[in-house]
């Protein structure tokens, strides 16, 4: 999804999907998957920005050297298997857009217990 994400699909003529916005989609489901997939792709590409692995009009093989920068900093721990860490690509974006939800919320947790605490 990260390759469609940054380069779009050559083959069948897509422009990236990071240039797409929810106007242009008709349903209200494939907006609320849009917006969820540009959550997940965003934190891909903070992550890639503060690597200093962001290429300006990658190709498929950029994408996958962007991507290999940062999959161990976005390794995702499912609520169902609490010690084991799992690696990007065994995980649908969907989860991994809810997992990742769920790390923010539960690090804005902390940091409020640590700002009380000072």
């Amino acid at each position: 999804m990260w390759e469609y994400w940054v380069c779009g699909d050559q083959i069948a003529k897509y422009p990236p999907f990071r240039i797409l916005s929810a106007p242009e989609l008709e349903d209200g489901k494939a907006k609320r998957m849009l917006s969820s997939l540009r959550y997940v792709m965003l934190e891909i590409e903070a992550r890639v920005l503060a690597q200093g692995a962001w290429v300006d009009k990658p190709s498929p093989g950029d994408a996958a050297e962007m991507l290999e920068a940062v999959k161990k900093s976005i390794a995702a721990r499912p609520a169902a298997k609490r010690g084991e860490l799992h690696p990007i690509e065994e995980l649908q974006w969907t989860s991994l857009g809810r997992i990742l939800r769920d790390q923010k919320k539960v690090r804005g947790v902390e940091e409020e217990d640590d700002d009380e605490e000072e």
